[in-house]
């Protein structure tokens, strides 16, 4: 009897040791819950050479694929949810107070070091921005084209009360250097953070998701008020339309893209949805991208599906039923797919275009011929704005 025991144990134990392996993810390509691309196969040789990170990628490549790996990572996380509030974080993400998550991937813009105000540039990297920014508002100015910077806060800056560290360091953040280039150009920006903190005690309902990296629909709005007048101030003999905004409160567990990161579900939020109905926008523009109109329709199922696909073409182009208004060219990142439907309405064409701008897209400025063209960044790679 004994020895049947201890046999069956010994079966037991070198089953449970081969299951990562009979299980092995050997053709996935998205880690769904994190939101993130798996490791790839690594290759000894990689451009005739012998690839000197070939077993650092190994071990990259195992860790990512092995059997079970997201519901042990999810078990992990929720045990840690459940019984040690406030301490559930990895590398990329961690729950904050009041049920807030943050982002802190060091790899993707180190927000931590920037809560910390341990990010501030030298003066040779201001230099070097302030000649970046300075020769192409001069190419534009050349050409006739206006330009205007747009730097959305991190979640952070203007929630940092919700971050589960001490309080934030007084003084200068990188973003206020920035911001202080700008002011020595004069260069038109926006950069919304205090305006955001300001609109706080107005709110019941927070302008950026607990759950998720970016502004939600209500941040967005108010963000969308200072980059209006600063067009209007651009364009003065412009008669803009002025579309009213209904909106609505909605409670979801859609967004959120952090709490997948650390294995858990997504809790439920409410938001204010801002359109409450995109059909009105009708009136104004409409979206010249392929097959648009089959998705916006769909947009009645929930209020972030549209955002989550018209917004991630890149290239996305709208048409405005009034083609006086100024022709726009729009550099973004995902910050700025909120931002859409409060900005359309004052083009007559805009063209958004999914990455920052570089010396070789003057080819496209020049093929597009735009009145303006919008530089948007997130706070954390603000620096990379214009190169």
């Amino acid at each position: 009897m004994k020895k049947i025991i201890q046999l069956s144990f010994i079966i037991v134990i070198f089953s449970l040791m081969a299951l990562p392996i009979v299980f092995f993810n050997w053709s996935g390509v998205v880690a769904k819950k994190e939101n993130r691309m798996l490791s790839i196969r690594p290759r000894l040789v990689a451009g005739n050479r012998l690839n000197g990170r070939f077993f650092s990628e190994c071990s990259s490549y195992v860790d990512d694929r092995f059997g079970g790996r997201e519901r042990l990572s999810s078990l992990s996380s929720t045990v840690k949810y459940g019984l040690l509030r406030g301490t559930v974080m990895n590398e990329k993400a961690m729950l904050g107070k009041n049920g807030w998550w943050f982002y802190i991937n060091a790899r993707d813009g180190a927000n931590l070091e920037d809560f910390y105000k341990r990010n501030l540039m030298s003066e040779a990297q201001l230099a070097e921005f302030k000649e970046n920014v300075a020769a192409t508002m001069a190419w534009c100015a050349e050409r006739g084209i206006k330009t205007m910077f747009v730097i959305a806060p991190n979640k952070h800056s203007v929630y940092s009360e919700f971050f589960p560290f001490a309080p934030r360091p007084s003084g200068q953040t990188r973003a206020d250097q920035l911001c202080a280039v700008f002011e020595s150009l004069g260069a038109d920006y926006v950069f919304p953070r205090d305006y955001l903190i300001s609109k706080k005690s107005e709110n019941a309902l927070p302008m950026y998701w607990e759950t998720d990296i970016h502004w939600n629909p209500l941040g967005a709005f108010y963000a969308a008020d200072m980059v209006k007048e600063r067009i209007a101030r651009l364009f003065p003999d412009v008669v803009f339309p002025k579309v009213e905004y209904e909106s609505e409160t909605i409670v979801s567990n859609v967004p959120g893209d952090i709490p997948p990161m650390l294995g858990l579900e997504r809790p439920q939020v409410a938001y204010m949805a801002i359109p409450r109905d995109w059909k009105k926008l009708e009136a104004y523009y409409s979206y010249e991208t392929p097959d648009m109109s089959s998705v916006q329709s769909s947009y009645d199922d929930f209020h972030g599906k549209l955002r989550d696909v018209i917004h991630d073409v890149n290239g996305m182009r709208t048409k405005n039923r009034d083609q006086s208004l100024p022709r726009a060219l729009v550099f973004r990142d995902s910050f700025f797919r909120a931002l859409e439907p409060f900005v359309s309405p004052l083009f007559g064409e805009a063209e958004y275009v999914w990455k920052q701008f570089r010396d070789e897209d003057k080819e496209l400025v020049l093929s597009y011929k735009p009145d303006i063209i919008i530089f948007e960044s997130v706070e954390r790679y603000a620096p990379d704005i214009v190169r």
